[in-house]
């Protein structure tokens, strides 16, 4: 009997104006993996955004997407509005930049990881995307987050009989 497999893929959307970036990127992730991976390539962060209601598990970014429109918005901007629509969507940035302080400005944004463009890069990129597909999978994220959500109601309900009573009490 053949296997079955039952893993979701996972929604990647790469967002990159070096065509040859979007289809070296896209190869590595397609690639056969543990975690089966579905990619969408744009070549602005309009784009990315006007697809954005497909809920992409991840959206990779490169830094600079203003190469060919000079002054135009750049990744950190994008990961801004991304991050804005409080969806659980998982961002990392690449940058042809090593700078330890864009690093750590787009990190403390909210960024998943920031990855340096460099001869290993899109190997690194690929783990990561492995990695969180494999923790997507590993449990039902969306039943998951009611349980947390209702857990957070049933203490602060608690809390609050506690604290009415005290008054009372006293």
């Amino acid at each position: 009997m053949p296997k079955m497999n039952l893993k979701k893929e996972t929604l990647v959307f790469i967002v990159d104006d070096d065509e040859n970036c979007l289809e070296i990127l896209s190869r590595v992730l397609l690639a056969k993996n543990d975690n089966p991976v579905r990619v969408k390539v744009f070549t602005t962060g309009e784009a990315c955004l006007n697809s954005i209601v497909e809920n992409p598990d991840i959206v990779i970014l490169d830094y600079y997407l203003n190469s060919k429109f000079e002054g135009g918005p750049t990744g950190k901007f994008f990961l801004n509005r991304i991050l804005n629509l409080k969806l659980d969507i998982k961002v990392i940035l690449l940058s042809s930049q090593k700078s330890v302080d864009k690093a750590i400005e787009v990190l403390r944004m909210g960024a998943y990881d920031y990855v340096y463009k460099n001869e290993s890069a899109y190997l690194r990129v690929n783990k990561l995307v492995q990695k969180i597909a494999s923790v997507k999978s590993s449990y039902d994220y969306p039943q998951k987050l009611n349980i947390n959500k209702n857990a957070h109601v049933f203490v602060f309900v608690i809390f609050l009989i506690l604290f009415i009573l005290s008054r009372f009490i006293s």
